[in-house]
């Protein structure tokens, strides 16, 4: 391995660019009684990348937002009064799935798998209302020693 090999190395370490992961969804609305389908894209760059798996986040975020909501604040001498937005989020689903076990990604190669999911039937589908929406998001990553390459987190329709 030569010193550019090994620098090249050093960075995909730290940063994780190694590969570039790909989400496809199946259809751009997803029914809660039926199967989430997503394929995987992966570009592996030019080192092979010994992975420990392959696998996909899932997660539902519920979040509130109250407008202009009056707040008295009290100093010393005076009071004041002001408007602020009162916000407020909570998780209403989290899980990680293995879609590949560990294996050795080659250079330059490209890789595809396909992941599935279902959607928990007391769950809420995706809605933005005027104060509240309910978004639903995907993640894949390759699970390997340093930091590792992911999609990032997309947005994806559920309708209930």
């Amino acid at each position: 391995m030569g010193i550019f090999d090994k620098i090249k190395k050093v960075k995909n370490f730290i940063g994780g660019g190694g590969a570039t992961l790909q989400l496809i969804p199946g259809k751009t609305i997803f029914r809660a009684t039926e199967d989430v389908k997503l394929k995987v894209v992966c570009h592996v760059k030019d080192l092979d990348l010994n992975i420990q798996s392959v696998y996909l986040k899932v997660k539902a975020l519920e979040e509130v937002v109250i407008q202009q909501v009056e707040r008295s604040h009290s100093r010393k001498v005076e009071s004041e009064t002001r408007k602020n937005d009162l916000r407020s989020s909570h998780q209403t689903f989290s899980t990680q799935i293995q879609l590949a076990p560990g294996q050795i990604l080659k250079a330059n190669q490209m890789y595809e798998w396909e992941a599935s999911f279902r959607i928990p039937p007391h769950l809420n589908g995706t809605y933005r209302g005027y104060n509240a929406k309910h978004e639903w998001s995907v993640y894949v990553g390759l699970e390997l020693t340093g930091n590792d390459p992911d999609s990032g987190w997309m947005n994806i329709e559920i309708s209930k």
